[in-house]
């Protein structure tokens, strides 16, 4: 069985486990505020600056925007510039800041281990979830890429619930950063019957084709729909040691060793760590863009079958560990 996005087929609904998952997000987001306000050792909020002054610039940036047209308003983040630009009318901009930081965290920890389906009894679960909570590939969304994990918090808040409500949230995700376009886009595809009729090795050939389309056009679109990243991202070949990519392209052959059924139920893993691969000797960006699709990639691997799993945790805990060394010594290139 797949993951499940039916707020329906969750784990047990008990009140222990909701406690659970509030007592931890409560005490992660709290934790995450304290951090980025004294920031300890190498792993510093590198942008606190710039998100302290973000409510000027959102006062300049949105009337550019919107005298620019609809197209320029709406990639350029609107909903993010309104929330700063209405949270510093009541309070003060580090307050603003720190509920941002809080709010965030707490709905990416909340939702993850909510539909992750970990159980408070479990060892091995209170595990899974500190390791998915602190690996620095999603701890810097909360102390550096602030609106990127705001993002994935709503977009992730959104599958955990059904109807009207989970579309209105995931597409407002977009509208605070513009990596949740590619998380989208493959949830979409992901959920389409008519997509998922397709044969798996003709599902691949189109992913493979659509991420050599964007990993050469995406310039040349960020230019005609006027995106403000367009001078301060390169679009040419990032200076990557190449071990990021080596380390999910072994997470793709054990999620692929699994079976087609378990793909085909889950190829939301499938169709976003093949676009990362693909794209990730062409262009800086696909690393943000493939990060917002972390949490969900770290969900499903939960649901491969057993030694499957294991090796799943494994990887993954080799992976996080490594970051946290490099980190810690003050290694900054990236994988």
């Amino acid at each position: 069985m797949g993951f499940s996005y039916d707020q329906s087929k969750h784990w047990e609904n008990n009140m222990s486990n909701k406690y659970f998952s509030f007592f931890i997000a409560l005490i992660y987001g709290l934790a995450l505020v304290g951090f980025n306000n004294y920031q300890f050792h190498s792993f510093v909020f590198q942008d606190r600056s710039m998100y302290l002054n973000y409510y000027s610039y959102a006062q300049v940036l949105l009337p550019r925007y919107f005298e620019a047209g609809i197209t320029p308003l709406l990639i350029n983040e609107p909903i993010w510039l309104l929330l700063n630009l209405g949270l510093i009318q009541l309070f003060s901009a580090v307050t603003t800041l720190n509920i941002i930081i809080f709010s965030s965290s707490f709905l990416f920890a909340y939702n993850i281990i909510n539909l992750s389906r970990i159980k408070p009894s479990n060892i091995a679960g209170i595990f899974i979830v500190l390791l998915f909570l602190l690996m620095p590939l999603t701890l810097k969304n909360y102390t550096t890429h602030i609106r990127q994990g705001l993002a994935i918090g709503i977009f992730l808040a959104g599958l955990g619930t059904s109807g009207i409500k989970q579309k209105v949230l995931m597409f407002i995700s977009i509208f605070i950063h513009t990596s949740m376009m590619a998380v989208l886009l493959f949830w979409i595809i992901h959920q389409s019957r008519r997509f998922n009729r397709l044969g798996l090795d003709l599902k691949i050939i189109i992913i493979i084709i659509f991420s050599l389309l964007l990993a050469f056009g995406l310039e040349w679109v960020a230019q005609i729909l006027g995106d403000r990243r367009i001078s301060s991202y390169s679009f040419e070949r990032p200076p990557v040691s190449g071990l990021g990519g080596l380390f999910w392209f072994a997470i793709l052959l054990v999620g692929i060793t699994n079976g087609k059924s378990w793909l085909k139920d889950n190829s939301y893993f499938l169709y976003a760590i093949i676009f990362y691969l693909i794209t990730y000797f062409f262009i800086e960006v696909s690393a943000r863009f493939f990060e917002s699709s972390i949490p969900i990639i770290l969900m499903i691997g939960l649901t491969m079958h057993y030694l499957r799993r294991k090796l799943f945790l494994v990887l993954l805990t080799f992976y996080a560990g490594l970051s946290w060394i490099l980190q810690l010594i003050g290694y900054r290139a990236s994988f």
